[in-house]
């Protein structure tokens, strides 16, 4: 399976879990849940979920014809969360938190060390103070922003990405947020797995056709309609940024050249962004040389300033608080 094909399937899954507020796994008679290999990391178990009872179900069979699907809410799984960080898993168990030298190589013997190890595409995230967990963070407080990850960097752009760039994702954000969506079947997963690979390989050809509610639609007119949604939601915002981002949206053309790859045009356009750079002496570089020095002074006063005879003390509350 590609990476591409993973990604989908688990956009798919959290869509589905977001809308029903339901994880499901196979569950036996004395409370164990089914958990196998990995197929993407070495020597490592994983808890197998499904978003809905019937899919569950559809893998009671064979050597799991003894299981049942068991429901488990998002607070029951933030408890299991809690439960792989707290629970002593043997293999790290027997490390031990500190090595030969009495130093510490783990923060704690569960099978994920801290919360933030549980990997997303889209992360909910509270920042607290020095110390706080986030997982009693988010239960506590809730959601204060959600952290995008991936998100790939526009060539066109020295800094990677723009100011324009990011009040559209805004603005994307918002739409995924309040537009209706039912539950997803199975096939609507295959429809949009077909989607992203059609508009992954020739997405910059005005004329491919993808599926767009539920009707074979060019991504050329699919754009345009997305594109007045979008402008709703930026006349809501009250700020004129978000309108104007999205207008020069209607105006933007298609400037990447079909016969050349992305990937190739990438590479070309990362060397001409580095010449830039380096010819241009309107940039001031002074402040970030100033930043970077500042953060390395106060790392070494940190260093200079912990008192390393009471990290023992610091860990124990620390593992304590979740």
């Amino acid at each position: 399976m590609s990476d591409i094909e993973i990604e989908s399937q688990l956009v798919s899954f959290v869509e589905k879990v977001r809308v029903s507020e339901q994880i499901w796994a196979l569950g036996a008679q004395d409370g164990g849940f089914v958990v196998c290999e990995s197929n993407q990391f070495d020597d490592t178990d994983v808890l197998l979920l499904w978003e809905s009872e019937d899919a569950a179900k559809e893998q009671c069979k064979e050597e799991w014809k003894d299981y049942s699907p068991v429901e488990i809410n998002l607070d029951e799984f933030l408890d299991e969360v809690k439960s792989a960080i707290t629970t002593p898993y043997p293999e790290f168990e027997n490390l031990g938190l500190k090595d030969s030298e009495g130093e510490f190589h783990q923060i704690s013997s569960g099978i994920l060390q801290i919360e933030n190890e549980l990997y997303d595409c889209i992360r909910p995230k509270r920042a607290g103070s020095s110390g706080e967990r986030p997982y009693e963070l988010l239960k506590k407080e809730g959601i204060k922003y959600l952290e995008v990850r991936g998100i790939d960097l526009d060539p066109e752009d020295l800094a990677g990405i723009s100011k324009d760039k990011i009040l559209l994702l805004d603005l994307i954000m918002l739409y995924c947020a309040i537009k209706p969506s039912s539950l997803m079947s199975d096939e609507e997963k295959s429809v949009i797995e077909s989607n992203d690979i059609a508009t992954i390989k020739s997405g910059r050809l005005p004329e491919t056709i993808i599926s767009y509610k539920d009707q074979p639609t060019t991504i050329a007119e699919s754009r345009i309609d997305v594109i007045k949604d979008l402008m709703q939601i930026a006349a809501a915002m009250n700020d004129p940024k978000y309108i104007e981002v999205i207008s020069s949206m209607n105006t933007k053309a298609n400037i990447f050249n079909p016969d050349k790859s992305f990937h190739s045009l990438g590479l070309e356009k990362a060397r001409e962004n580095s010449l830039d750079l380096k010819s241009n002496m309107e940039i001031n570089t002074h402040k970030f040389k100033e930043e970077a020095e500042a953060s390395l002074l106060k790392f070494k006063k940190i260093q200079a300033t912990a008192n390393f005879d009471k990290i023992d003390e610091f860990m124990n509350s620390y593992n304590t608080k979740i």
